[in-house]
């Protein structure tokens, strides 16, 4: 699960998708299966290790340098496609871009496969129980299989939002409030108009 939003840009997409064709061309579903979770491990692994992570994300590193310890790291831990794959984006210097190609990868995964994703915010973590009975709730509503990415946001203070696409469906109190807020202000704003109307016809 993703503890912050990642914003895709063009390069992700176009890395992401040609990772997706590669995988689907080598193997199929369970190619693209065992592609999806490598990568998932493989950042799982960087944000653990904070340290791993600045070497992937540095651009002074020398590329023979870093080559060789992503070979140390990586060989007979992920698929040969995913090792020439990541080494390739190496060469490029976009390493500090794989979060964003995954993200991409997983979207053509998620469209490929009938899988919806949503993101869902709450002033608290849901825990688990919550979370399975919220998804089955979505997937009850959309017909289709979810995904959801959860995030915790305060000052929502309390109920839900949720995020699929262009959709927004707000729930929470702080929405609640803004949509008072907003149409008190218009409301006002309606009665101050009358008011000028009225004393330029007087």
């Amino acid at each position: 699960m993703p503890s912050t939003l990642h914003a895709i840009d063009s390069v992700d997409r176009v890395y992401g998708r040609s990772l997706f064709e590669l995988a689907k061309a080598a193997g199929g579903r369970a190619q693209l299966d065992e592609v999806f979770d490598e990568l998932e491990q493989l950042l799982e692994l960087a944000r653990q290790n904070p340290r791993l992570g600045e070497f992937l994300r540095s651009p002074i590193i020398e590329h023979a340098r870093r080559e060789a310890s992503l070979r140390r790291i990586l060989e007979g831990q992920v698929s040969d496609l995913v090792l020439k794959f990541v080494l390739t984006v190496a060469r490029k210097g976009r390493l500090a871009k794989l979060q964003g190609i995954t993200a991409a990868f997983q979207g053509l995964y998620y469209q490929e496969y009938g899988t919806l994703e949503m993101d869902v915010w709450t002033a608290s973590a849901l825990g688990a129980e919550q979370a399975a009975g919220l998804r089955e709730r979505l997937k009850a509503i959309v017909g289709r299989e979810i995904v959801l990415h959860q995030y915790v946001d305060p000052a929502m203070i309390g109920g839900i939002r949720v995020r699929s696409g262009d959709y927004l469906f707000d729930a929470s109190i702080s929405g609640q409030l803004r949509r008072l807020r907003q149409s008190i202000d218009d409301a006002g704003a309606k009665v101050m108009r009358e008011r000028a109307r009225g004393m330029l016809e007087e």
